[in-house]
Formats: structure tokens, C-alpha cells, sequence
């Protein structure tokens, strides 16, 4: 089984860069990357056949710690598993909501969202909504689903739960597996820093436009 850890870093929380840095995994870095433009570039990664090595990718937030320990969890969940979709829990937010985790038991209805209570739940369980905390995606998913397309419809995570739910493929949510989730924390870096995409410490070439949107080039290649 062979895994790649795709951190969204669109700000520099030091909680968060300094967990990630720590975690022993391949890796591919989405810096400084305007929403949506992370999911155009994991569709033009997908099709390149840059990632065809790797059975899961492994989704990650700009404000989410995780750390050693959470990583270590979740790929004994995938190998005792086998699922297509698995991923850890976390608080919803530092404020109102922190007592309650980003999972839903029952599928969204719209953007409603009804939140598991934090200790109400634990072990292994489907779910119908994880809000992407580390979650495991399978190449059956990850290869087939489009990250990109209608990605200003719904956020990626409710999109990625709604479209595994149509395909008949399991949402699995560890509940034992809790991070902290930083939200509202952090300044936007996103249009401030120059953006890169750094696979495994080496930065895949790209052009910016005048929009400071980074294309990758085609064929792929690195600097």
C-alpha cells in the first residue's frame, strides 16, 4: 500500500506546518493556492499519471494539526479496513461548535449540517458527511471523481461525501482518531505568497498567469 499526503497549505499556522514537517510520508504541498485552484491541480496531476503509483491520497486542511500519532491511526485503519474512503475526526470549530465533531452520522441534506457531539461516538463507523480530516481516498475514487469540476457548487468535502454516497463507496470516520482543528486561526496567505507545488521536496513546474494562478505545465515536469 503506498500513500501520498496532500496538504492544502493556504496559510502558515505554525501548529499546523510544524506537525506536517514531522510526518514520515510521501508528500505533495498545494502553497499558497487560491480556492479552487487545489482541486484543478489534483485533476491535472490525476491525468498526467504523476500519482498512478499511489493506491490512496491522502486529503489535509491548511488549519488541521496532525500529528505523528494521527497519521500512524489512520494507515492501520486503511490496511485493517480495506475501505475506499476513511478519515479521523475533529472539532467543527474553536468557538460555538468545538464541542462537536466535523462528522455527520446521516448524508447532508443541502448545507444542513448535523454535527456528531464530540465523545457521543467512537471506533470505526460509516458516516454520511467527514469534513476531509485526513481523509484516505482510494484510487477507484480519487481516479474517477473530478475534484474541479462544479467545485463552486459545494465545498470539496460535502462533494467528495455526496459523490462517494452515489457510487456506493463507504465514508469510514475513526472517532477514537480526534485532531485539532484551528479554524478561523492563521492569516491567508492564498494571493499574498508566490504559489508552488512541492511533490516529495521537489517543485513541479508551473506557469502564473497574470492572476497569480499557477497552471501546471503539460507534460509535467520538475524544477
Amino acid at each position: 500500500m503506498k500513500c501520498i499526503l496532500n496538504f492544502w497549505r493556504a496559510k502558515d499556522i505554525p501548529e499546523v506546518v510544524d506537525e506536517f514537517d514531522k510526518l514520515d510520508i510521501d508528500k505533495l504541498e498545494f502553497k499558497y493556492m487560491r480556492y479552487p485552484e487545489p482541486m484543478k491541480a489534483l485533476d491535472t496531476l490525476t491525468k498526467s499519471g504523476i500519482l498512478d503509483d499511489y493506491d490512496y491520497i491522502i486529503l489535509t486542511s491548511p488549519d488541521l494539526v496532525v500529528k505523528e500519532e494521527n497519521l500512524k491511526q489512520l494507515l492501520e485503519d486503511i490496511e485493517k479496513t480495506n475501505a475506499k474512503v476513511v478519515a479521523g475526526c475533529c472539532n467543527v470549530d474553536l468557538g460555538l461548535r468545538k464541542n462537536d465533531l466535523a462528522v455527520c452520522m446521516n448524508p447532508v441534506n443541502g448545507r444542513r449540517y448535523i454535527w456528531v457531539p464530540k465523545g457521543k461516538e467512537t471506533g470505526i463507523k460509516e458516516v454520511g458527511f467527514n469534513g476531509m480530516i485526513l481523509m484516505a481516498v482510494h484510487r477507484d475514487v480519487w481516479k474517477n471523481f473530478k475534484f474541479y469540476e462544479g467545485s463552486r457548487d459545494d465545498p470539496i468535502d460535502l462533494k467528495i461525501c455526496r459523490w462517494c454516497i452515489a457510487h456506493e463507496y463507504k465514508v469510514l470516520t475513526n472517532f477514537d482518531n480526534y485532531m485539532h482543528h484551528m479554524r478561523y486561526t492563521g492569516e491567508m496567505m492564498a494571493g499574498r505568497k508566490t504559489p508552488e507545488i512541492i511533490m516529495n521536496g521537489r517543485k513541479i513546474k508551473t506557469q502564473t498567469t497574470n492572476t497569480k494562478i499557477p497552471f501546471i505545465l503539460d507534460p509535467v515536469e520538475f524544477e
